[in-house]
């Protein structure tokens, strides 16, 4: 009996193919990438308020009155780039999320596969070629995995453990 998908399993599902397969790792993973994109946008967000801050002492300095034209200016500018880059951080954060998710599906999805072939044999002990998808990482694991069936068992002398 297949045990029913939990909602946001559903969600994260696209056709056969699921999406969240290590929830755990993959959330951590999508943090992480995104903990890593407010940071950026962060840092670019100060450079801008560093920005306008020194076209006001540049104003100050150059002797412009308080009420001048220009400084109304540099406050529109400013409220302008700031909205501009609140849409830009949502944007970046689904987006970021989006690629993290795709991202730690093509690492966690190797491992499951790994950890299924490896709970098969331990049960069965028959010797099946491991295969990852096309475009999963890692796909180095099954060419060495399935290497030690190609060669005839060898056991060191004195192993009491060979049959």
């Amino acid at each position: 009996m297949i045990p029913e998908e939990a909602p946001l399993e559903r969600v994260l599902s696209a056709g056969r193919k699921r999406l969240l397969i290590n929830p755990g790792f993959q959330f951590r993973f999508m943090v992480w990438m995104s903990a890593l994109a407010i940071g950026v946008i962060a840092v670019m967000h100060l450079a801008h308020q560093w920005f306008f801050f020194q076209l006001r002492e540049q104003a100050r300095v150059a002797g412009l009155q308080a009420d001048h034209v220009f400084y109304r200016f540099i406050e529109s500018r400013q409220t302008e780039l700031d909205a501009i880059t609140g849409l830009s951080f949502i944007a970046v954060i689904i987006v970021v999320s989006a690629v993290g998710l795709v991202l730690s599906h093509k690492i966690a999805g190797p491992m499951y596969r790994l950890k299924l072939h490896l709970e098969q044999y331990a049960e069965t002990r028959i010797q099946k070629p491991l295969k990852f998808r096309e475009g999963d990482f890692f796909m180095e694991i099954p060419e060495a995995y399935n290497l030690q069936f190609k060669q005839e068992p060898r056991v060191p002398a004195g192993d009491a453990s060979a049959g």
